[in-house]
């Protein structure tokens, strides 16, 4: 879990696509680091990760700073 919550810090705090994680050259990427470690999609990453950091309040204050310093 820790390792999906730095990939969402990772794309909330520096505009990276979400769709960017679906890609195969992400999962190779990730397999290179840790051949242990599988990725969620996009799509769960938005849905299940991004509710739980709205529900935690210095991650509120992450995501606020990460869109209002673009």
């Amino acid at each position: 879990m820790a390792t999906d919550n730095a990939l969402m810090l990772l794309v909330t705090r520096t505009g990276v696509p979400p769709h960017v994680i679906d890609s195969a050259e992400f999962r190779v990427f990730c397999s290179a680091l840790n051949i242990n470690y599988k990725p969620p999609s996009a799509t769960t990453l938005s849905d299940r990760h991004y509710i739980q950091w709205q529900e935690d309040p210095q991650a509120q204050i992450i995501l606020h700073c990460s869109y209002n310093h673009r």
